[in-house]
């Protein structure tokens, strides 16, 4: 008896220990609703109905009552006092989920630290929308909600999470169908209001710090993840359940998480709400950010095969993808849909099939075997790569036999004949990239002349690791040669860069720009050299941009957007003869590796975001981001004889890093 009633008590205290190792479900529910026209010029609206719908569904998943605030009608203070007691109330590793419903809106940026010079802000109440007056004071806009997920997000540490629900206009890049619009005005600036950014410190995002291309994310942070109700440039509206009028993003996460299946990832169940939404509110585009292949509310990692989101319909047979020839993908590849949110295709049969007739360089058009119905929702599938042709070798390799052995030799024969998306040449034919033995005769490693292509080690050919390793590395090569070789030009677009110097803080915020170039025969910096992007339009139009540095070491840096940047791709835009100092990204210094190093801008009329595409050199992978158009494949090189160039253009800014000692500085 003794025997059993001490492993009873064991048992006991396992039990209680493992209870109370569970994490703490934490809610805030903000709801702004009784806004005060006559006032303030915001019309009401029926924010508070989705209250009840946000709480019910958050009490399903597990949510205490009493770890559930609900903040209604009030005003930014009380905002951020109700903010204040949250982060005071959570541990480390507990769960934290926000919601606000409101008005939001865009206001003029206070301190320079937006790419798009506007603010997006929550609307409490009492924020007055008077141009006339320009009082902001009222308002909460992204940098400060920025700080407070901030102080949260280290709080909740590592190993929490935090899920935030924006269902407001404009909230995209930080702050509500056929129903009254939660938000919906011009942004509130001042009548002469001049785009010019003014030096200025730069502020946090909404989402994370900004940081150089160098530089490094901070993983003492929580898991961060926002299901936003509309992108950063557009109104967000209510619908009707029940007979009442609620926020459309609100109803669909009550609809979504009321049948949450148990290893649903943040981006599969935000791709249910978006196929929702595609129907009642067909004239937004919810928005994803953060941290999106994680299972939901748990630090899992699900791996997320590549896929491409569908543009639009064209017609009953053919569909347009939202990526093209940058993205990897060329005439003949066979794609699949999928119903959106699929993780994995191994063992899913497709709903759809078809082959890519044509082509530019950033969608694709997609024709089916079967046509589609009336009733067919693009936002409701994605399309996965089934087949891929390659309809031109690009990546010239050359390999030495010298002192491999004949096993060895086959296995590097048989592998590169595979591999279609090279051609083996002779080493006197000016190869990309050169292989040879290094340590022994079954080691290989990749080299540009006489550097290790992007310092790889050398791969043992006689196992499977090795030769997968040895893939990546050439896929990688093809990726960076295609990226330099990409030219667009045309008169409507043109977005030239240059780096001029900057100060600045301890803090990395940018206190004061000199504004003049550095001289072309004096492109030399170091990590003593601190410098600001500066982006001239001197186009007919407005363009978007994305920027990437190919590194002396051959990778590929995602410079704006950037790795740890969650901003909205419609935050990158340029208006015909602007010119924007990209304060919010500052390089404070230029590291090894040494050599000569290229920025490259990409400008298009449209929204393009070519971080997926390189987030992960060499491999096929998706981003854990969720942008609207993730380019998932890795880019290569395709024949590009009839692609219209007329869509965007290039600009290519080359220069040297050295070690300090060898910088010339100004």
């Amino acid at each position: 008896m003794l025997v059993l009633r001490c492993t009873f008590l064991w048992a006991l205290f396992f039990h209680i220990v493992t209870v109370s190792a569970q994490p703490t479900k934490h809610a805030l529910i903000i709801a702004i609703g009784n806004y005060d026209p006559a006032t303030t010029g915001w019309p009401k609206l029926a924010s508070l109905n989705d209250v009840p719908l946000i709480q019910t569904v958050l009490q399903q998943q597990g949510f205490m009552s009493q770890h559930i605030t609900v903040v209604q009608d009030v005003d930014a203070t009380g905002i951020l006092t109700a903010f204040q007691k949250l982060i005071e109330s959570v541990q480390n590793g507990d769960i934290a989920v926000l919601h606000y419903s409101g008005h939001g809106v865009q206001l003029q940026d206070d301190n320079g630290d937006e790419p798009d010079q506007l603010d997006e802000a929550l609307v409490p109440l009492g924020a007055a929308y008077k141009p006339e007056e320009l009082n902001t004071n009222h308002y909460i806009r992204d940098d400060v909600l920025g700080k407070q997920i901030a102080l949260l997000r280290h709080k909740l540490g590592p190993k929490g999470h935090l899920l935030l629900f924006l269902d407001s206009c404009h909230s995209g890049a930080g702050t509500r169908g056929n129903g009254t619009a939660r938000g919906g005005f011009p942004p509130l600036v001042k009548s002469n209001y001049s785009p010019t950014i003014p030096p200025a410190n730069p502020s946090q995002s909404l989402v994370d710090n900004p940081v150089a291309s160098r530089g490094a994310g901070d993983e003492e942070l929580a898991k961060f993840v926002v299901f936003a109700g509309a992108s950063s440039n557009e109104n967000n509206f209510e619908t009707t359940a029940n007979g009442k009028p609620v926020g459309s993003l609100s109803f669909s996460i009550s609809n979504t998480l009321s049948q949450l299946r148990p290893n649903d990832t943040y981006r599969q169940v935000f791709a249910r709400i978006r196929a929702e939404m595609a129907v009642i509110a067909p004239r937004q585009s919810p928005i994803l950010e953060g941290d999106a292949d994680y299972l939901f509310f748990s630090g899992q990692l699900v791996k997320q095969e590549p896929y491409v989101e569908i543009k639009k319909v064209l017609n009953n047979s053919t569909l347009q993808l939202s990526a093209g020839l940058v993205a990897g993908i060329s005439k003949g590849d066979v794609f699949a849909l999928y119903p959106a949110g699929t993780a994995s295709i191994k063992e899913e049969r497709p709903v759809f099939e078809g082959e890519v007739t044509a082509i530019d360089y950033f969608t694709a058009s997609l024709s089916l075997k079967n046509p589609i119905s009336a009733d067919f929702k693009a936002p409701q599938y994605w399309a996965f790569r089934t087949q891929q042709s390659f309809s031109e070798s690009l990546l010239k390799v050359a390999f030495d036999f010298k002192g491999l052995s004949s096993e060895s030799t086959k296995v590097l024969s048989d592998s590169l004949s595979r591999w279609n998306f090279l051609s083996v040449v002779a080493s006197s034919e000016a190869p990309d990239i050169l292989l040879k033995n290094t340590a022994n005769t079954s080691n290989v490693g990749a080299f540009v002349g006489e550097m290790p292509y992007l310092s790889s080690k050398p791969v043992n050919l006689e196992v499977k690791e090795g030769l997968d390793l040895l893939k990546k590395t050439l896929l990688s090569a093809a990726q960076v040669k295609f990226m330099k070789a990409v030219k667009l030009a045309t008169d409507e677009i043109v977005v030239e860069m240059s780096l001029v110097r900057a100060k600045i803080d301890q803090n990395n915020a940018v206190v004061e720009i000199f504004d003049t170039p550095v001289d072309t025969l004096t492109r030399r910096f170091s990590e003593k050299d601190n410098v600001v992007i500066k982006l001239v339009n001197k186009g007919k139009r407005s363009a978007y941009y994305n920027i990437v540095a190919i590194q002396p070491d051959h990778r590929i840096v995602p410079v704006a957007p950037g790795l740890e940047d969650h901003n909205d791709p419609n935050s990158y835009k340029i208006a015909a003869g602007e010119t924007v100092f990209l304060k919010n990204r500052p390089i404070y210094g230029f590291w090894p590796p040494y050599g000569t190093e290229m920025m490259k801008v990409f400008a298009t009329p449209q929204p393009i975001n070519l971080l997926p595409a390189i987030e992960t050199q060499g491999t096929l992978t998706s981003s854990t981001r969720g942008q609207e158009n993730p380019l998932v494949f890795i880019m290569k090189n395709y024949h590009t004889r009839g692609v219209s160039n007329n869509i965007g253009s290039t600009f290519e800014y080359i220069y040297t890093i050295t070690p300090f000692n060898s910088s010339i500085t100004k």
